[in-house]
């Protein structure tokens, strides 16, 4: 039920009650003018609202900080994966080694050669783990690496050995989610028209929130491409966008609309935070599905109120109809009891009413 409904109805039970209570026209009068001043307000105001432009949505939320991502519990590929494990390599090079070695460390990285690194992980992260190596340790093509791909279901991991002068074993997970990969170039899945992304707002304190947040934010993106595509569901809409957010989400949440997640998780000192994006089809042959779909659930919402208005306005003619007709065969001598009984049947009448809507 939207405000214009319940106004209305109100509206109704009110000129109603003072015709039982009263039999003063100049009050029903002026009840009458009032409840009709509010309904075009009403109607100007929506009118107003559904030619202003859809407001902006913005595609990324809560950004984690460089520490943070290097720490961070998944990946949504192997280049970031790589990327961060080699910082994580290099961070931990660097604080294991004694400042007086560190002074002199830049002289002779130099001339340094890059490790031959084995394993099955492809060249190019071979490459970023070598680099990064020889950037912090001297003589690193003396140590002995090996860097590994070890698949598991949906995800896998990249898995890193240093032995020599200096002995490190670290790993990271990641899947195969390109377009979640904000580091990575836009082109390919990161750039591709077809689909929309939204990532969770902030940082979140379980995995369902972040999931959740980051389906509104893909579902805002959608409705402004829904809005290009469709503007006649700007106007239905009108001042209440969310109810139009929750059927499109009702659509995700039921499989109508799959969603494909990426979920990232960090741990701080003060516990676990989570982040999440979403990435919904955003095909013309999708968003005129939706609009199908919303739309016709407007309508049906609409003729449902209309159907509870005109309820409304029956009950309470036929209650002061039935009153004044009463009162009319008793000569008013039971004036009180039969205006208590007719108030009494309109309260009922309207819970009925709101219980069923």
């Amino acid at each position: 039920m939207n405000a214009t409904f319940i106004i209305i109805c109100a509206g109704v039970l009110a000129i109603a009650v003072s015709a039982i209570v009263t039999r003063n026209r100049t009050a029903l009068a002026i009840i009458g003018v009032l409840l009709l001043l509010v309904i075009g307000g009403l109607l100007l105001t929506g009118s107003h609202t559904a030619n202003a432009p859809p407001q902006p949505v913005h595609q990324y939320g809560f950004a984690p900080t460089a520490d943070m991502l290097d720490q961070a519990s998944i990946y949504p590929t192997l280049r970031a994966a790589t990327e961060h494990l080699a910082n994580r390599l290099t961070h931990s090079i660097i604080s294991a080694t004694p400042i007086s070695e560190l002074s002199s460390t830049p002289q002779r990285l130099t001339a340094n050669r890059r490790p031959v690194v084995v394993g099955n992980a492809p060249d190019d992260a071979k490459l970023a783990v070598a680099s990064a190596l020889s950037r912090c340790v001297p003589q690193a093509d003396a140590l002995r690496v090996s860097l590994d791909v070890v698949p598991d279901g949906k995800q896998s991991t990249l898995r890193v050995n240093v032995a020599g002068a200096v002995s490190l074993e670290a790993q990271a997970a990641f899947c195969d989610l390109a377009w979640a990969d904000q580091g990575a170039p836009r082109q390919g899945a990161r750039n591709d028209q077809s689909y929309v992304v939204g990532w969770s707002s902030d940082a979140c304190v379980s995995e369902n929130e972040a999931i959740e947040k980051s389906q509104t934010a893909a579902v805002n993106q959608l409705i402004a491409r829904l809005y290009r595509r469709h503007d006649d569901l700007h106007g239905m809409y009108a001042g209440n966008v969310q109810l139009l957010i929750d059927r499109i989400k009702a659509r995700v949440h039921d499989g109508r609309l799959p969603a494909e997640c990426f979920i990232q998780s960090f741990k701080r000192n003060y516990g676990t935070i989570w982040r999440a994006a979403a990435r919904l089809n955003a095909t013309p042959a999708t968003l005129d599905s939706v609009a199908l779909d919303v739309r016709e659930r407007h309508y049906q919402a609409a003729s449902h109120q209309r159907a509870g208005i005109l309820t409304v306005s029956l009950m309470s003619g036929v209650v002061v109809g039935v009153h004044l007709l009463m009162d009319l065969l008793t000569k008013g001598y039971f004036a009180r009891p039969l205006r208590v009984v007719a108030v009494g049947a309109l309260i009922v009448g309207a819970v009925v009413l709101i219980l069923l809507t």
